[in-house]
């Protein structure tokens, strides 16, 4: 669900994946899912936490932190992978998952905490 046709054997890899060529020029990856686990155990996140994911990608990392914080933003600049998150997000259930497109270095003030 979060990788393009043709991708799918390589979810399972740990290796980062080219998920978009980017919608300003610059390439976008799933990263390997065990940093990101590693991360997100480290983050210490709890079920009272929101978060805000930067550059959230297809949503893998935004589903993964819907199951573990009580709200999630997750933003993304490329128009056509917010919309991809989007989707595949709701299709997953992910209530708590708001998604944003937008600039990534800005954050989103709107929903800050």
């Amino acid at each position: 669900a979060f990788v393009g046709a043709g991708q799918q054997d390589l979810a399972y890899i740990d290796e980062d994946i080219r998920i978009s060529d980017g919608a300003n020029g610059a390439a976008r990856y799933l990263m390997e899912p065990s940093p990101l686990a590693k991360l997100l155990q480290l983050a210490e996140i709890d079920a009272s936490d929101s978060v805000l994911d930067v550059g959230c990608g297809s949503g893998y990392s935004a589903a993964l932190l819907s199951r573990l914080a009580r709200s999630v933003v997750a933003l993304e600049s490329d128009p056509a992978l917010a919309e991809t998150a989007r989707s595949t997000l709701s299709s997953l259930g992910c209530q708590n998952v708001t998604v944003i497109t937008g600039p990534l270095p800005q954050g989103h003030a709107a929903k800050a905490p």
